[in-house]
């Protein structure tokens, strides 16, 4: 008797991924072509072989004996394209409490979920552009994770800098006396801040001003 069989360890894989075929054919003094599907062929046994490129492959065995009779045997292997991700958002240093939109780009075919870990606790699961808010000041490492039916999961994270709103005491209130002497009042906690600003109501904008009657 002849028959041509063979078994693969994933007839479903993600491009570049190795595929190792298991020879189960019958024959006396057997001899064996494949072909791939992609061009390529072998004459090995028990071969393996890698799809860098996606698609729906046909891979075909055919078995010779020494009198000589033939038979060929057939499978499908499906190869997904290999995934990305990245995602984009508002902005990445802001005060606590403000929203950011996150908006990700990633691939579509083949995929089964994907999550967004925000590293204060919270997370969401595919729901895409999105907006957050992040209560407490720190460093924070957003993930996003897509998972794939064939692929491995794509992972792509960013740091997220959430700084804390500035704390201002100007001093008690006072009082002053006609034509006396101007009093100088101020942010005496911020002032040696780097990249703080002041805006006052008479126009001014140093960290201090002299107050007239």
């Amino acid at each position: 008797p002849l028959k041509a069989s063979f078994k693969v360890d994933d007839d479903s894989v993600c491009a570049g991924q190795i595929i190792t075929f298991t020879n189960t054919s019958a024959g006396t003094n057997a001899t064996y072509k494949w072909n791939f599907g992609d061009s390529t062929t072998s004459t090995l046994v028990n071969p393996t072989h890698t799809y860098p490129i996606p698609g729906y492959y046909i891979v075909q065995m055919v078995v010779k004996d020494d009198i000589p009779c033939y038979d060929t045997f057939r499978k499908p292997i499906v190869v997904d394209t290999i995934p990305y991700a990245n995602f984009i958002t508002s902005d990445s240093v802001l005060c606590e409490g403000d929203r950011i939109a996150f908006l990700a780009n990633f691939l579509y075919t083949g995929n089964t979920g994907y999550t967004w870990a925000f590293g204060d606790g919270n997370s969401i699961i595919n729901t895409n552009n999105i907006a957050h808010a992040f209560d407490t000041a720190g460093i924070f490492t957003v993930t996003f994770t897509a998972s794939y039916r064939n692929c491995p999961d794509t992972v792509v994270t960013k740091n997220m800098s959430i700084k804390p709103y500035p704390v201002l005491n100007l001093g008690k209130d006072t009082s002053m006396c006609p034509n006396a002497a101007p009093l100088v009042i101020g942010d005496y906690i911020n002032n040696s801040t780097p990249g703080a600003t002041w805006l006052w109501n008479t126009g001014e904008t140093t960290p201090t001003i002299n107050v007239l009657h």
